[in-house]
Protein backbone atom coordinates (compact mmCIF):
# COMPACT_ATOMS: atom_id res chain seq x y z
CA UNK A 1 0.00 0.00 0.00
CA UNK A 2 2.84 2.40 0.83
CA UNK A 3 4.45 1.86 -2.56
CA UNK A 4 1.17 2.44 -4.40
CA UNK A 5 0.46 5.59 -2.40
CA UNK A 6 3.97 6.94 -2.96
CA UNK A 7 3.81 6.22 -6.68
CA UNK A 8 0.65 8.27 -7.22
CA UNK A 9 1.02 11.06 -4.66
CA UNK A 10 3.55 13.04 -6.69
CA UNK A 11 1.54 13.79 -9.81
CA UNK A 12 -2.09 12.65 -9.52
CA UNK A 13 -3.29 15.68 -7.51
CA UNK A 14 -1.79 18.01 -10.13
CA UNK A 15 -3.56 16.09 -12.89
CA UNK A 16 -6.84 16.43 -10.99
CA UNK A 17 -6.36 20.19 -10.61
CA UNK A 18 -5.50 20.67 -14.28
CA UNK A 19 -8.46 18.61 -15.44
CA UNK A 20 -10.85 20.45 -13.16
CA UNK A 21 -9.74 23.77 -14.65
CA UNK A 22 -10.10 22.30 -18.16
CA UNK A 23 -13.60 21.06 -17.35
CA UNK A 24 -14.68 24.50 -16.15
CA UNK A 25 -13.61 26.10 -19.44
CA UNK A 26 -15.05 23.31 -21.57
CA UNK A 27 -18.39 23.41 -19.70
CA UNK A 28 -18.83 27.15 -20.29
CA UNK A 29 -18.00 26.81 -23.98
CA UNK A 30 -20.26 23.76 -24.39
CA UNK A 31 -23.27 25.43 -22.76
CA UNK A 32 -22.91 28.52 -24.94
CA UNK A 33 -22.71 26.43 -28.13
CA UNK A 34 -25.62 24.19 -27.07
CA UNK A 35 -27.88 27.21 -26.58
CA UNK A 36 -26.92 28.48 -30.03
CA UNK A 37 -27.62 25.15 -31.75
CA UNK A 38 -30.84 24.44 -29.87
CA UNK A 39 -32.32 27.55 -31.43
CA UNK A 40 -31.41 26.17 -34.86
CA UNK A 41 -32.31 22.45 -34.58
CA UNK A 42 -32.48 20.34 -31.37
CA UNK A 43 -32.00 17.13 -33.37
CA UNK A 44 -28.52 18.23 -34.42
CA UNK A 45 -27.62 18.70 -30.75
CA UNK A 46 -28.91 15.19 -30.01
CA UNK A 47 -26.82 13.66 -32.83
CA UNK A 48 -23.62 15.47 -31.80
CA UNK A 49 -24.02 14.58 -28.12
CA UNK A 50 -24.93 10.95 -28.87
CA UNK A 51 -21.87 10.41 -31.10
CA UNK A 52 -19.53 12.00 -28.55
CA UNK A 53 -20.87 10.66 -25.24
CA UNK A 54 -19.44 7.10 -25.57
CA UNK A 55 -15.96 8.61 -25.04
CA UNK A 56 -16.74 8.99 -21.33
CA UNK A 57 -17.79 5.39 -20.75
CA UNK A 58 -14.98 3.83 -22.80
CA UNK A 59 -12.24 5.95 -21.22
CA UNK A 60 -13.64 5.29 -17.75
CA UNK A 61 -13.66 1.57 -18.43
CA UNK A 62 -10.03 1.49 -19.54
CA UNK A 63 -9.06 3.79 -16.69
CA UNK A 64 -10.52 1.30 -14.24
CA UNK A 65 -8.72 -1.55 -16.00
CA UNK A 66 -5.41 0.34 -15.75
CA UNK A 67 -6.02 0.89 -12.04
CA UNK A 68 -6.68 -2.81 -11.44
CA UNK A 69 -3.62 -3.78 -13.48
CA UNK A 70 -1.21 -1.53 -11.58
CA UNK A 71 -2.63 -2.51 -8.20
CA UNK A 72 -2.60 -6.22 -8.98
CA UNK A 73 1.04 -6.34 -9.99
CA UNK A 74 2.48 -4.20 -7.18
CA UNK A 75 4.32 -7.21 -5.64
CA UNK A 76 5.86 -8.04 -9.03
CA UNK A 77 6.85 -4.38 -9.52
CA UNK A 78 8.60 -4.50 -6.16
CA UNK A 79 10.40 -7.66 -7.24
CA UNK A 80 11.46 -5.99 -10.51
CA UNK A 81 12.91 -3.05 -8.58
CA UNK A 82 14.71 -5.47 -6.25
CA UNK A 83 16.35 -7.30 -9.14
CA UNK A 84 17.51 -3.95 -10.52
CA UNK A 85 18.92 -3.00 -7.13
CA UNK A 86 20.80 -6.30 -6.80
CA UNK A 87 22.33 -5.89 -10.25
CA UNK A 88 23.44 -2.29 -9.69
CA UNK A 89 24.20 -2.03 -5.97
CA UNK A 90 27.76 -2.03 -4.67
CA UNK A 91 26.58 -3.92 -1.58
CA UNK A 92 25.57 -7.03 -3.51
CA UNK A 93 28.14 -7.01 -6.30
CA UNK A 94 30.64 -9.24 -4.45
CA UNK A 95 28.30 -12.21 -4.05
CA UNK A 96 26.78 -11.74 -7.48
CA UNK A 97 30.20 -11.97 -9.10
CA UNK A 98 31.43 -14.76 -6.85
CA UNK A 99 28.35 -16.97 -7.34
CA UNK A 100 27.89 -15.97 -10.99
CA UNK A 101 24.37 -14.71 -10.34
CA UNK A 102 24.35 -11.87 -12.86
CA UNK A 103 22.97 -13.87 -15.78
CA UNK A 104 20.29 -15.55 -13.65
CA UNK A 105 19.11 -12.30 -12.05
CA UNK A 106 19.19 -10.42 -15.36
CA UNK A 107 17.18 -13.20 -16.99
CA UNK A 108 14.52 -12.92 -14.29
CA UNK A 109 14.53 -9.14 -14.56
CA UNK A 110 14.21 -9.30 -18.34
CA UNK A 111 11.38 -11.87 -18.16
CA UNK A 112 9.40 -9.80 -15.65
CA UNK A 113 10.04 -6.59 -17.57
CA UNK A 114 8.88 -8.24 -20.81
CA UNK A 115 5.66 -9.35 -19.12
CA UNK A 116 5.01 -5.81 -17.88
CA UNK A 117 5.69 -4.48 -21.37
CA UNK A 118 3.22 -6.92 -22.94
CA UNK A 119 0.51 -6.02 -20.44
CA UNK A 120 1.06 -2.29 -20.89
CA UNK A 121 1.15 -2.61 -24.66
CA UNK A 122 -2.05 -4.67 -24.73
CA UNK A 123 -3.89 -2.11 -22.63
CA UNK A 124 -2.53 0.81 -24.67
CA UNK A 125 -3.42 -0.83 -28.00
CA UNK A 126 -6.99 -1.64 -26.94
CA UNK A 127 -7.44 1.82 -25.47
CA UNK A 128 -6.15 3.55 -28.59
CA UNK A 129 -8.20 1.37 -30.92
CA UNK A 130 -11.32 2.19 -28.93
CA UNK A 131 -10.36 5.86 -29.07
CA UNK A 132 -9.92 5.67 -32.85
CA UNK A 133 -13.32 4.01 -33.28
CA UNK A 134 -14.96 6.71 -31.17
CA UNK A 135 -13.19 9.41 -33.14
CA UNK A 136 -14.58 7.89 -36.35
CA UNK A 137 -18.08 7.83 -34.84
CA UNK A 138 -17.68 11.45 -33.85
CA UNK A 139 -16.60 12.38 -37.39
CA UNK A 140 -19.62 10.60 -38.85
CA UNK A 141 -21.88 12.60 -36.55
CA UNK A 142 -20.17 15.85 -37.51
CA UNK A 143 -20.30 15.28 -41.26
CA UNK A 144 -23.88 13.99 -41.04
CA UNK A 145 -24.93 17.26 -39.41
CA UNK A 146 -22.84 19.22 -41.90
CA UNK A 147 -24.54 17.49 -44.85
CA UNK A 148 -27.92 18.37 -43.31
CA UNK A 149 -26.93 22.04 -43.03
CA UNK A 150 -25.67 22.05 -46.64
CA UNK A 151 -29.03 20.67 -47.71
CA UNK A 152 -30.77 23.49 -45.84
CA UNK A 153 -28.52 26.02 -47.57
CA UNK A 154 -29.24 24.51 -51.00
CA UNK A 155 -32.95 24.76 -50.23
CA UNK A 156 -32.37 28.45 -49.40
CA UNK A 157 -33.62 27.88 -45.86
CA UNK A 158 -30.40 29.42 -44.49
CA UNK A 159 -27.76 31.70 -45.94
CA UNK A 160 -24.15 30.85 -46.80
CA UNK A 161 -23.12 32.83 -43.75
CA UNK A 162 -25.32 30.60 -41.58
CA UNK A 163 -23.78 27.55 -43.24
CA UNK A 164 -20.29 28.72 -42.33
CA UNK A 165 -21.36 29.64 -38.80
CA UNK A 166 -23.09 26.36 -38.01
CA UNK A 167 -20.30 24.28 -39.55
CA UNK A 168 -17.84 26.03 -37.24
CA UNK A 169 -20.14 25.61 -34.24
CA UNK A 170 -20.53 21.86 -34.92
CA UNK A 171 -16.76 21.44 -34.86
CA UNK A 172 -16.29 23.55 -31.73
CA UNK A 173 -19.10 21.77 -29.88
CA UNK A 174 -17.66 18.35 -30.59
CA UNK A 175 -14.23 19.51 -29.50
CA UNK A 176 -15.59 21.00 -26.26
CA UNK A 177 -17.68 17.90 -25.54
CA UNK A 178 -14.68 15.66 -26.17
CA UNK A 179 -12.48 17.73 -23.85
CA UNK A 180 -15.19 17.74 -21.21
CA UNK A 181 -15.75 13.99 -21.32
CA UNK A 182 -12.04 13.18 -21.49
CA UNK A 183 -11.52 15.43 -18.47
CA UNK A 184 -14.25 13.64 -16.53
CA UNK A 185 -12.81 10.22 -17.37
CA UNK A 186 -9.30 11.37 -16.37
CA UNK A 187 -10.64 12.67 -13.05
CA UNK A 188 -12.37 9.32 -12.49
CA UNK A 189 -9.17 7.39 -13.24
CA UNK A 190 -7.01 9.69 -11.09
CA UNK A 191 -9.50 9.47 -8.23
CA UNK A 192 -9.15 5.67 -8.29
CA UNK A 193 -5.38 5.95 -7.92
CA UNK A 194 -5.56 8.70 -5.30
CA UNK A 195 -7.81 6.36 -3.34
CA UNK A 196 -4.62 4.42 -2.54
CA UNK A 197 -3.12 7.55 -0.97
CA UNK A 198 -6.19 8.25 1.15
CA UNK A 199 -6.39 4.60 2.20
CA UNK A 200 -2.78 4.84 3.36
CA UNK A 201 -3.37 8.12 5.20
CA UNK A 202 -6.33 6.55 7.02
CA UNK A 203 -4.12 3.83 8.51
CA UNK A 204 -3.61 4.11 12.24
CA UNK A 205 -0.59 2.89 14.23
CA UNK A 206 -0.98 -0.58 15.69
CA UNK A 207 0.73 0.76 18.82
CA UNK A 208 -1.47 3.57 20.06
CA UNK A 209 0.29 6.10 22.35
CA UNK A 210 -1.29 6.55 25.76
CA UNK A 211 -3.32 9.74 26.02
CA UNK A 212 -1.78 10.59 29.41
CA UNK A 213 1.29 8.39 29.30
CA UNK A 214 3.61 8.38 32.29
CA UNK A 215 7.31 9.14 32.06
CA UNK A 216 9.65 6.20 32.66
CA UNK A 217 11.52 6.33 35.98
CA UNK A 218 14.97 7.95 35.99
CA UNK A 219 16.47 4.94 37.75
CA UNK A 220 14.89 1.56 37.25
CA UNK A 221 14.36 -0.57 40.34
CA UNK A 222 12.61 -3.75 39.28
CA UNK A 223 13.31 -3.71 35.52
CA UNK A 224 11.34 -5.63 32.91
CA UNK A 225 9.00 -8.48 33.85
CA UNK A 226 7.19 -10.59 31.24
CA UNK A 227 3.95 -12.14 32.49
CA UNK A 228 2.80 -15.15 30.40
CA UNK A 229 3.63 -13.28 27.19
CA UNK A 230 2.57 -14.80 23.88
CA UNK A 231 2.90 -13.14 20.52
CA UNK A 232 2.11 -13.72 16.86
CA UNK A 233 2.76 -11.15 14.17
CA UNK A 234 -0.23 -9.26 12.71
CA UNK A 235 -1.92 -11.15 9.91
CA UNK A 236 -0.67 -14.54 11.12
CA UNK A 237 -1.88 -17.15 13.61
CA UNK A 238 1.53 -18.73 14.26
CA UNK A 239 2.86 -17.92 17.72
CA UNK A 240 6.50 -16.82 17.82
CA UNK A 241 6.49 -16.65 21.63
CA UNK A 242 4.21 -18.65 23.90
CA UNK A 243 3.61 -18.24 27.65
CA UNK A 244 6.97 -16.59 28.27
CA UNK A 245 7.85 -15.47 31.81
CA UNK A 246 11.09 -13.57 32.31
CA UNK A 247 12.57 -11.02 34.71
CA UNK A 248 15.33 -8.70 33.46
CA UNK A 249 16.78 -6.66 36.33
CA UNK A 250 18.56 -3.30 35.97
CA UNK A 251 22.27 -3.74 35.25
CA UNK A 252 21.83 -7.44 34.51
CA UNK A 253 23.53 -8.93 31.48
CA UNK A 254 21.71 -11.80 29.83
CA UNK A 255 22.11 -13.68 26.57
CA UNK A 256 19.19 -15.03 24.56
CA UNK A 257 20.20 -18.24 22.82
CA UNK A 258 18.06 -20.10 20.32
CA UNK A 259 17.61 -21.24 16.75
CA UNK A 260 16.68 -18.89 13.94
CA UNK A 261 13.03 -17.96 14.32
CA UNK A 262 12.94 -18.84 18.01
CA UNK A 263 11.80 -15.31 18.86
CA UNK A 264 14.95 -13.61 20.18
CA UNK A 265 14.56 -10.47 18.07
CA UNK A 266 10.80 -10.54 18.60
CA UNK A 267 11.33 -10.39 22.35
CA UNK A 268 13.51 -7.29 21.94
CA UNK A 269 10.83 -5.67 19.77
CA UNK A 270 8.26 -6.31 22.50
CA UNK A 271 10.53 -4.78 25.15
CA UNK A 272 11.00 -1.71 22.95
CA UNK A 273 7.24 -1.71 22.36
CA UNK A 274 7.45 -1.89 18.61
CA UNK A 275 4.67 -4.42 19.12
CA UNK A 276 2.32 -5.25 21.99
CA UNK A 277 1.95 -8.84 23.21
CA UNK A 278 -0.91 -10.83 21.75
CA UNK A 279 -1.48 -12.36 25.17
CA UNK A 280 -0.09 -11.46 28.58
CA UNK A 281 1.68 -8.21 29.39
CA UNK A 282 5.08 -6.66 30.15
CA UNK A 283 5.82 -4.37 33.09
CA UNK A 284 8.62 -1.93 33.78
CA UNK A 285 9.08 -1.29 37.50
CA UNK A 286 5.69 -2.85 38.12
CA UNK A 287 3.76 -0.73 35.59
CA UNK A 288 2.43 -2.05 32.27
CA UNK A 289 4.47 -0.74 29.34
CA UNK A 290 1.25 0.51 27.75
CA UNK A 291 0.89 3.01 30.61
CA UNK A 292 4.14 4.79 29.72
CA UNK A 293 4.53 7.53 27.13
CA UNK A 294 5.64 5.64 24.02
CA UNK A 295 8.26 8.13 22.81
CA UNK A 296 9.84 8.56 26.25
CA UNK A 297 9.95 4.81 26.79
CA UNK A 298 11.68 4.13 23.48
CA UNK A 299 14.25 6.85 24.17
CA UNK A 300 15.31 4.87 27.23
CA UNK A 301 16.01 1.71 25.23
CA UNK A 302 18.97 1.22 22.90
CA UNK A 303 18.71 -1.54 20.31
CA UNK A 304 21.12 -2.80 17.66
CA UNK A 305 19.33 -5.07 15.23
CA UNK A 306 21.07 -7.58 13.00
CA UNK A 307 19.97 -5.68 9.91
CA UNK A 308 20.99 -2.28 11.27
CA UNK A 309 20.77 0.72 8.97
CA UNK A 310 23.90 2.33 7.52
CA UNK A 311 22.92 5.89 6.75
CA UNK A 312 24.84 7.31 3.80
CA UNK A 313 25.24 10.58 5.66
CA UNK A 314 28.10 12.19 7.60
CA UNK A 315 29.66 9.93 10.22
CA UNK A 316 28.76 12.35 13.02
CA UNK A 317 25.09 12.10 12.06
CA UNK A 318 25.20 8.29 12.06
CA UNK A 319 26.25 8.58 15.70
CA UNK A 320 23.96 11.48 16.61
CA UNK A 321 20.87 9.70 15.31
CA UNK A 322 20.97 7.62 18.52
CA UNK A 323 19.51 10.64 20.28
CA UNK A 324 18.37 13.07 17.65
CA UNK A 325 17.88 15.99 20.04
CA UNK A 326 21.63 15.82 20.76
CA UNK A 327 22.54 15.81 17.07
CA UNK A 328 24.39 19.12 17.36
CA UNK A 329 26.13 18.23 20.63
CA UNK A 330 29.65 17.64 19.33
CA UNK A 331 31.09 16.66 22.71
CA UNK A 332 28.60 13.85 23.24
CA UNK A 333 29.10 12.60 19.68
CA UNK A 334 32.88 12.50 20.13
CA UNK A 335 32.52 10.78 23.51
CA UNK A 336 30.18 8.17 22.03
CA UNK A 337 32.59 7.55 19.15
CA UNK A 338 35.48 7.09 21.56
CA UNK A 339 33.55 4.71 23.82
CA UNK A 340 32.62 2.52 20.85
CA UNK A 341 36.00 2.70 19.10
CA UNK A 342 34.61 4.40 16.01
CA UNK A 343 37.04 7.30 16.38
CA UNK A 344 39.91 4.98 15.46
CA UNK A 345 38.87 4.75 11.80
CA UNK A 346 41.48 6.29 9.51
CA UNK A 347 40.30 9.77 8.65
CA UNK A 348 37.69 9.05 11.28
CA UNK A 349 39.15 12.12 13.01
CA UNK A 350 36.23 13.49 11.02
CA UNK A 351 34.16 12.99 14.12
CA UNK A 352 36.60 14.76 16.43
CA UNK A 353 37.30 17.64 14.05
CA UNK A 354 33.60 18.21 13.50
CA UNK A 355 33.81 17.99 9.72
CA UNK A 356 30.56 17.40 7.83
CA UNK A 357 32.22 15.35 5.10
CA UNK A 358 30.05 12.46 3.93
CA UNK A 359 32.33 9.62 4.87
CA UNK A 360 29.51 7.16 4.29
CA UNK A 361 28.56 8.34 0.82
CA UNK A 362 27.72 5.64 -1.71
CA UNK A 363 30.61 4.99 -4.07
CA UNK A 364 33.04 6.87 -1.83
CA UNK A 365 36.30 5.03 -1.22
CA UNK A 366 35.94 5.73 2.48
CA UNK A 367 32.73 3.74 2.59
CA UNK A 368 35.02 0.70 2.74
CA UNK A 369 36.48 2.04 5.95
CA UNK A 370 32.97 2.33 7.32
CA UNK A 371 32.21 -1.26 6.37
CA UNK A 372 35.39 -2.38 8.13
CA UNK A 373 34.28 -0.80 11.40
CA UNK A 374 30.53 -0.91 10.96
CA UNK A 375 30.11 -2.57 14.34
CA UNK A 376 31.85 0.33 16.04
CA UNK A 377 29.72 2.88 14.23
CA UNK A 378 26.49 1.06 14.94
CA UNK A 379 27.32 0.89 18.65
CA UNK A 380 28.00 4.64 18.77
CA UNK A 381 24.31 5.73 18.59
CA UNK A 382 23.65 3.50 21.59
CA UNK A 383 26.51 5.14 23.48
CA UNK A 384 25.17 8.63 22.91
CA UNK A 385 21.67 7.77 24.19
CA UNK A 386 20.42 7.94 27.77
CA UNK A 387 19.75 4.25 28.01
CA UNK A 388 19.46 2.27 31.24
Amino acid sequence: MLQRAQREAGFRPLILLNQMLTIVGSTITTLFLLVLLLRFNPWIVLVLVTTTLPVLFVQARYGQEAFRLFNWRTPEARKLAYYAQLLTSDQSIKEIKLFDLARLLFKRYKSLFARFYRENRSLAVRRNLAGAALALLSLLGYYGCYVYVIGRAVASAITLGDLTLYGSVFLQLQGSLTNLLNGLSTIYESALFIGNLFAFLELRPMISPSANGRQPPEKWQEGFVLHNVSFCYPGTTCYVLRNLNLHIRPGEKIALVGENGAGKTTLVKLLARLYDPTEGYITLDGLDLREYDLGSLQQCIGVIFQDFVRYYLPARENIGFGQVEALENQERIVAAAQKSGAHSVKRGQIVEEGSHEQLLERGNIYATLFNMQAENYVISPVKIGRFQ
